[in-house]
């Protein structure tokens, strides 16, 4: 079927001293250092099927803010709210929409940035033209590093603990360094869109940084949208176990400098996978499909329980602000609230859309990079993504093996809640899916 396209990008830059996402800070933001986006994707095929997708420059959102967005661009355009993609690119560098290490955020805000989200979406929809498209990929090995570390006495670290590389025994786990790219091109052979799929936490702007920032994402489209032309989109992949952080390179620096840096060798490569994916056509078919999985929470013994009331009521004075991590007190708080809830279950949405020969599977989860090695193993297209913080945010997704490894992530928290068979659960879906488009 013949393809149109239309692209657009809305800027979503909030106030200063709005309060922060992503780390354990102490105040709010004391400026900017570059624009947030919203930035949105209209796909449509002769047959009137269509799909959107819209990413935006924040750690993460929840449901209501998807809901919002959804809403108003059904209203707009017509679009059914289930064939639109809402996703952010998870920038620890961006206003507080989650609240989980702080402030929550401003609901003024939250409405205004899910408005202006909306009009992208309708500004890409009032854009669309003929258009062609066409998967490929490349690599990029050196920004990404698995941040779980076993040392030589059996015990797992973070790889931001600045540890002797001497000590350390192996790394507990893979990356995935491919860029998947889908370029979406005008009948003339201009850039319409880029889109660059990729798993790596942007976090390399952290808790010692209080100046807005899309981080590594926002130096990646920059050259990719600067070389191209056309509006580029990032769609992070699997983080959870994934970070920037070489830890065999103690005198590796943080900040806007290693930010460029990396982001720019993601970007170098997502311009290789575009210029190699000449073979464009509009003869594209399009699908969407959602399933609601319903995902049992964590559950915990009497005396983790009481070990966290031991640490809650021994802790004195605000929590301070940390680069990364979080203090022990606060992990032992949040047990205590998910342990308040007794059983529970959460509401998982797994999304499935079917671009040409390539699909992409999303995902409100900070799953571990093992289940996308999985999805890309097992999918039955040729050119398959996983999308994490997409449509809300329900937190990390550790493997089993790591819940028995320990460490940061599968630490009881309110953005570590759901029980170990999660993460296979959330692929199964998006697998059933898939095969059913």
């Amino acid at each position: 079927m013949s393809l149109q396209a239309g692209a657009a990008r809305a800027v979503i830059t909030p106030h200063i001293g709005c309060w922060m996402d992503g780390n354990v800070r102490e105040e709010g933001s004391r400026g900017v250092h570059d624009e947030l986006y919203a930035r949105a994707l209209l796909l449509q095929d002769d047959g009137g099927e269509a799909v959107g997708i819209v990413v935006l420059d924040l750690c993460g959102f929840y449901k209501p803010v998807a809901d919002r967005v959804r809403a108003e661009v059904a209203e707009s355009i017509g679009l059914p709210p289930e064939r639109l993609l809402v996703a952010a690119t998870h920038t620890h560098a961006g206003p507080a929409f989650l609240g989980i290490l702080g402030e929550p955020g401003d609901e003024q805000l939250h409405a205004l940035t899910a408005r202006i989200a909306a009009g992208a979406v309708k500004m890409a929809h009032d854009s669309l033209r003929p258009a062609r498209l066409a998967w490929g990929a490349a690599t990029a090995q050196a920004p990404v590093n698995n941040r779980r570390l076993r040392t030589q006495d059996g015990v797992t670290h973070m790889n931001w603990e600045g540890l002797d590389p001497a000590r350390v025994a192996e790394v507990l786990g893979p990356t995935d360094p491919e860029v998947l790219v889908l370029r979406v091109d005008d009948a003339e052979g201009n850039a319409i869109a880029a889109l660059v799929n990729y798993a790596l936490h942007p976090a390399i702007l952290a808790g010692d940084n209080w100046l807005l920032s899309a981080d590594w994402p926002g130096y990646a489209l920059g050259l990719v949208e600067r070389e191209r032309g056309g509006v580029g989109l990032l769609l992070n992949g699997a983080t959870g176990n994934i970070n920037h952080i070489d830890y065999r390179r103690p005198q590796q620096k943080r900040g806007f400098h290693e930010a460029h840096r990396l982001g720019t060798i993601v970007g170098a490569a997502a311009l290789m996978g575009l210029l190699e994916a000449e073979d464009t056509t509009d003869q594209v078919s399009l699908g969407c499909a959602s399933e609601m999985v319903c995902i049992p929470g964590r559950r915990f013994t009497e005396e983790q329980v009481q070990r966290a009331r031991r640490i809650v009521a021994a802790s004195v004075g605000p929590i301070k602000a940390q680069v990364d991590g979080v203090p022990e007190a606060l992990f032992a708080a949040e047990l205590l609230k998910l342990a308040d809830r007794g059983d529970y279950c959460e509401s998982v949405e797994v999304q499935a859309l079917r671009l040409g020969d390539g699909a992409l599977v999303a995902a409100p989860l900070e799953l571990f990079v093992e289940y996308q090695l999985d999805l890309k193993a097992r999918s039955p297209l040729p050119h398959t993504g996983f999308v994490g913080y997409a449509n809300d945010y329900q937190g990390y997704v550790p493997t089993p093996q790591a819940f028995e490894q320990g460490g940061y992530e599968p630490t009881p928290s309110g953005w570590s809640k759901l029980c170990p068979e999660a993460g296979q659960m959330a692929i199964d879906a998006g697998l059933k899916l898939l095969a059913a488009l």
